[in-house]
């Protein structure tokens, strides 16, 4: 396949002039990043790649590839290209420097943003030493925004013919869907994976982050216990590695992005004989879910440089 780079200038004043500094190459490829001289002595944020999607909101859910180097050097202290894998990352949950923040809030998917950051903005007055950064050290990071997940996301695969006997779900798109029992369900005692919207995306893999909508609720009564639309932010978690309850691990993986499942998970499949005192589950309870498969990020591949680590995982934890 034909290769074609598309180089994009990047301009950043310094102070006591101007100087230029490029993140050339197209989107979604590992940048070519070089330092301003002489460096600018404010956060600056700049955009050589403009995107037309959904704009980040200040509790969004982000993937994206990012590049960051210490000024000082030029040294290279995070790259996401090296290992394929994006970051994941909350927006407002301290996972990033507090410059990142600013620089990012309001781009949009599909940009590539670039932002100077200096010290007070960077790694303050402790510096990094890990990193081997100090407290004096200004810091240039280029991102690559791939996906922006709003508490409004939801799936958007085609619609599944219900099956009889199990409960029926109503939702308008971006909105929490409606879980409702017949009068006459009884759990199998078996896990159930109902698709009630087929996804054409990725297929999800044991050891992904998952990026999802969920709600949660006891059968047969129906009374809700978790929701990440009530806190309206999507969900992130690895998936197929222990680290969620067995009936997610086990149901999950294999599916495809753009799902919408409902799933009607048994006591051993879900929290087990102590159950979960704080939700209000108990032992013996069947949990009944609609779990909107929204994106994944594969699980990094082996790499010897040494990065930090900039995602977050939250909810539905054992």
């Amino acid at each position: 396949m034909k290769a074609a780079l598309a180089s994009a200038a990047l301009v950043i004043a310094g102070c006591g002039g101007g100087s230029n500094s490029t993140a050339g190459g197209k989107f979604g490829q590992q940048p070519q990043i070089s330092i301003p001289s002489p460096a600018p002595t404010k956060l600056t944020v700049t955009t050589p790649i403009s995107g037309k999607g959904t704009k980040i909101g200040a509790t969004d859910l982000v993937t994206a590839h990012v590049v960051a180097k210490v000024v000082r050097g030029g040294r290279t202290f995070f790259n996401s290209f090296e290992n394929g894998t994006p970051v994941t990352f909350q927006m407002g949950a301290q996972q990033l420097l507090s410059g990142w923040e600013t620089g990012l809030e309001g781009k949009s998917e599909g940009s590539r943003v670039v932002i100077f950051t200096p010290p007070a903005d960077a790694f303050g007055d402790q510096g990094n030493p890990a990193l081997k950064i100090l407290k004096t050290d200004s810091v240039i990071a280029s991102f690559d925004i791939l996906k922006v997940y709003t508490g409004t996301t939801s799936a958007d695969g085609t619609p599944v013919a219900p099956v009889a006997g199990l409960p029926t779900v109503s939702a308008d798109a971006g909105k929490k869907p409606k879980i409702t029992f017949p009068a006459d369900f009884k759990a199998s005692g078996k896990l159930v994976v109902q698709p009630l919207l087929q996804g054409k995306g990725e297929v999800i893999e044991s050891g992904d982050t998952l990026i999802a909508q969920y709600v949660g609720v006891i059968a047969p009564g129906g009374k809700q216990f978790d929701a990440s639309w009530d806190r309206k932010q999507v969900a992130s978690f690895p998936i197929g590695t222990g680290q969620v309850i067995p009936g997610w691990d086990k149901g999950i993986v294999g599916q495809k992005v753009g799902s919408r499942l409902l799933m009607v998970i048994p006591p051993a499949q879900g929290y087990g004989t102590s159950g979960n005192a704080q939700a209000g589950i108990k032992g013996t309870d069947t949990l009944v879910f609609v779990v909107d498969l929204l994106g994944r990020v594969p699980a990094p591949k082996p790499t010897t440089t040494a990065t930090t680590d900039t995602s977050g995982t939250s909810t539905t934890s054992k």
